[in-house]
């Protein structure tokens, strides 16, 4: 089964934008864990375990990665058990809508041995200095790209490039649908080999024949079973009428 993974926030030039709220609707969820915990504490770390274990034992994951480090993982999701983790911590802080009977605080920080860590205390203190230092940096770039950007629109939107545009329009518009198709058929084929589809056969016999026809949308959020293939066989003479029954 293919990997699911995406980003759920990203830094802009306009601060952090974050989409974690929409991890798992909490009406929906059966329980998501909400990890609390400073850095290096293993958030990351024991959702990538989780992770493992579920893939084990044969259960889709989907995962939200970390758009500051993508080996990092901020979010685990098991669409099956309707089950989520996530790193509740800034700047994508989450919180509980329904404390307990769907959300669950996991605090990583209780797990850490302060004695441990005493020894490495200047070293994890210039350590984090150090970061925060470069991630300033990677803010004023991000405040730059961001005025490069507004003025190339108001450049954009000068009258002269309007009028060469629409002296072009009918080029511009053929290479943006020949743009949009291909983007269509390279999903399509990146979805098929990971799902091991198979493109039908049309013809005008008159003849449905599908051998072990599969449902992609179910196939993916089954919970607890796994989707069984159908066959269906129709012709318009002796076979012409299929009864359906089951849930919507």
């Amino acid at each position: 089964m293919a990997k699911i993974q995406y980003f759920l926030g990203a830094y802009t030039p306009a601060g952090f934008h974050s989409l974690y709220h929409e991890l798992l609707p909490p009406k929906e969820a059966e329980t998501v864990y909400i990890l609390k915990g400073g850095p290096g504490c293993g958030k990351s770390t024991l959702m990538r375990r989780v992770a493992r274990r579920a893939e084990e034992l044969g259960e889709p994951c989907i995962y939200a990665l970390c758009s500051a480090d993508p080996d990092s993982l901020d979010g685990l999701i098991l669409p099956r058990r309707k089950i989520a983790l996530v790193d509740g911590t800034a700047p994508h802080v989450i919180e509980p809508t329904y404390h307990t009977v769907v959300e669950r605080y996991v605090d990583l920080g209780s797990c850490c041995r302060r004695e441990g860590l005493l020894p490495l205390r200047a070293e994890i203190i210039a350590a984090t200095d150090g970061y925060k230092t470069h991630y300033k940096r990677a803010f004023r770039c991000l405040e730059a790209a961001g005025q490069l950007r507004r003025d190339s629109r108001e450049l954009l939107l000068s009258d002269s490039l309007r009028e060469k545009c629409a002296r072009h329009m009918e080029a511009i518009q053929f290479t943006a649908r020949a743009i949009a198709r291909l983007d269509v058929l390279c999903s399509l084929a990146e979805v098929a080999v990971a799902n091991h589809y198979v493109q039908p056969m049309m013809d005008e016999s008159g003849v449905i024949d599908i051998k072990e026809g599969r449902h992609p949308v179910v196939e993916q959020m089954l919970r607890d079973s796994w989707f069984v293939p159908n066959d269906t066989y129709m012709d318009g003479r002796e076979d012409t009428l299929a009864i359906i029954t089951g849930p919507n």
